[in-house]
């Protein structure tokens, strides 16, 4: 995986506000990702008929890694949940861009729960959107 951002801005899990759209994280996976994922998880299929698709889980690994190298979660963080619907695959070498918000966040008891959209686009589209709720 390549990133698009040499020196990303950095953002502080705690100074995000509700309703705070974060910016946009952008990174590629080379068709070498691919194999080597497929190979480390095996893969069912002859490579002829595996095609370059990105698989889903891979992406979402990746897409998670690229957020929290822009934004470094506490150390007390952990994930509670997420929601995500897939409308199209992502092929090897595709610019795949992260858009992501806080669209909530609630304190009780002595924790807290962020709920974060996310949208991701490659080629042009939107691939997938969802949420991912966290509490810290």
């Amino acid at each position: 995986m390549t990133s698009e951002s040499a020196a990303p801005l950095l953002v502080r899990y705690d100074d995000v506000q509700v309703g705070e759209t974060l910016p946009v994280v952008g990174f590629t996976v080379t068709r070498a990702d691919v194999e080597d994922y497929r190979q480390s998880v095996g893969s069912p299929a002859p490579a002829a008929e595996r095609g370059d698709a990105i698989a889903t889980l891979h992406l979402l690994a990746l897409t998670l890694a690229a957020i929290t190298d822009r934004m470094p979660l506490p150390a007390t963080c952990v994930h509670v949940g997420q929601e995500w619907s897939w409308t199209d695959e992502v092929r090897a070498d595709a610019e795949v861009l992260v858009r992501f918000a806080l669209m909530s966040r609630r304190t009780a008891g002595g924790s807290t729960l962020s709920a974060f959209s996310l949208h991701l686009e490659a080629g042009g589209r939107e691939v997938a959107s969802g949420r991912i709720l966290l509490q810290s």
